[in-house]
């Protein structure tokens, strides 16, 4: 499974939940999830879809804040 980087990572509203930020080509994110979804660098698990330029397109494992279950971001925020 891809990883992308998440910016911050804080205690979300259930007592295994983390909120993660990242950044992606339209602004910073919000996805609450299960903190087995981060790993110990607080890279996110998401589902890789392709690329399209400097950009890859990715599932999120739950629906943003904004809505949003697919997203764009730059290459670089997916882990090596």
């Amino acid at each position: 499974m891809q990883r992308v980087k998440t910016n911050e990572v804080v205690d979300g509203p259930g007592p295994s939940e983390k909120v993660a930020t990242i950044t992606t080509s339209g602004g910073i994110e919000q996805v609450v999830l299960h903190s087995s979804a981060l790993d110990s660098s607080n890279y996110m698990e998401i589902g890789f879809l392709g690329y399209k330029e400097d950009l890859a397109l990715i599932e999120l494992p739950r629906e943003s804040a904004s809505g949003k279950w697919r997203v764009w971001v730059n290459k670089s925020e997916l882990a090596a």
